[in-house]
């Protein structure tokens, strides 16, 4: 039997020579009584050292998103556009702030362009207008990437449009006229829905 003293409780205690090895904790520098009392001074070191880790982070491979303020890894922050530097916000402020944006042009655009359906005539929420594009064969871009250009490109894009709501732009787009053997079809399906809706299995 050899005497110790713990590196934990710092109480002395009596162990075999044979179990020496199996008591040391190697990283912390020292032996300990018992395996709970190495797990309660491993988690008292860790509340010490966070605020140093911390601290060490931010100093070195960290950054701030410049909307929420909360610190994170350089890796993560998006590239600026001429490929320079890193962007200020983290990605899903960056995500939010190009949303915002896209929306503040598109409502823009719809003011310059009138603010009504060129079709029906009728103001609409801003969700529900469209850019139609008169001639498909001169369409080089979608709204959903335009939104992402800059003001000159959409601006030149839109020359090719015209503001339409999204009733009458689905209307411009149907395929198929509503016809006499439509309107038969029609019926013969809305009594098959009607009969199933009884049916207590749907």
């Amino acid at each position: 039997m050899i005497g110790l003293t713990c590196s934990g409780c710092t109480k002395p205690f009596e162990l075999e020579t044979d179990k020496f090895s199996s008591r040391i904790r190697n990283g912390s520098g020292g032996i300990f009584c018992t395996p709970e009392c190495f797990k309660n001074w491993e988690s008292g070191q860790a509340r010490k050292l966070k605020p140093i880790i911390d601290k060490m982070k931010k100093r070195s491979r960290t950054k701030q998103c410049g909307l929420c303020k909360k610190h994170f890894l350089m890796e993560v922050f998006p590239i600026n556009g001429n490929g320079k530097r890193l962007r200020s916000y983290c990605p899903k402020c960056f995500s939010k702030y190009t949303c915002r944006r896209g929306l503040a042009k598109k409502i823009a655009l719809i003011e310059f362009m009138g603010g009504v359906c060129n079709e029906c005539g009728k103001q609409r929420h801003y969700s529900g207008f469209h850019f139609h594009h008169t001639d498909p064969l001169q369409k080089k871009f979608d709204w959903n990437r335009l939104r992402r250009r800059s003001i000159e490109e959409i601006l030149k894009e839109i020359k090719k449009c015209v503001l339409i709501c999204s009733l009458c732009h689905a209307k411009e787009h149907t395929l198929a006229e509503v016809d006499d053997e439509v309107l038969r079809m029609k019926d013969a399906f809305l009594q098959q829905f009607k009969g199933l809706q009884q049916n207590p299995g749907l």
